[in-house]
């Protein structure tokens, strides 16, 4: 492999390194400060709801 091939090579792992662990921040701190808005029941949520109960039935 030529010097270049591996200079890219690793600036692309660091740059989807370092995304990975941004990213992942990010998610926790959005938990973090709306986890409990977040983790109540919305309308959308409904039709999960009755399809677990009714498996739940089975």
């Amino acid at each position: 492999m030529s010097m270049i091939s591996s200079s890219v090579t690793l600036a692309a792992a660091t740059v989807q390194a370092f995304a990975m662990f941004f990213f992942s921040y990010r998610i926790m701190k959005v938990v973090e400060e709306d986890g409990e808005k977040l983790a109540q029941p919305r309308p959308e949520h409904e039709a999960v709801a009755q399809l677990t109960r009714n498996e739940a039935a089975y």
